[in-house]
């Protein structure tokens, strides 16, 4: 018998305090890891809405090189956006406003100035997200 409490006592575990100690450092532990996930969907959302952006943009830069721009009729102001002018407007998804202005004669005589914006209406993280393209081309 004496034999049997002398392996009792040599096979300590852990205490309960030990126990509670090694639970409260692995739960601050995975709430910082779960906040992090939560910033990177955040960040992630961010760059997913400036790829649609950028991407809307181009559509319609490269749509309207493809026109021969003695076509092109000068008008539009990519500045009114609560305002913008009728036919150098429209919207390709509903959080998303696109405008395009056409300056003929725009630097110098014979040069035409295309300006496309695209405004997010969504406000993920900061201020609100627009990207705009310019390209000069001689007419």
């Amino acid at each position: 018998m004496k034999k049997l409490m002398v392996k009792m006592k040599a096979q300590r575990g852990f205490t309960f305090v030990e126990t509670l100690i090694a639970l409260a450092v692995l739960s601050i532990a995975v709430i910082s890891i779960v906040q992090l996930f939560t910033l990177s969907a955040k960040q992630n959302a961010v760059a997913a809405d400036l790829t649609k952006l950028t991407t809307f943009a181009q559509d319609k830069m490269e749509e309207l090189k493809s026109i021969k721009y003695k076509v092109l009729i000068a008008g539009g102001d990519v500045g009114s956006v609560t305002t913008p002018v009728s036919g150098y407007y429209d919207d390709p998804e509903p959080e998303y406003q696109r405008l395009w202005q056409i300056d003929v004669g725009t630097p110098t005589t014979g040069m035409t100035t295309v300006r496309v914006k695209v405004i997010s209406s969504r406000k993920l993280i900061g201020t609100l997200k627009e990207c705009e393209l310019v390209i000069t081309r001689s007419t």
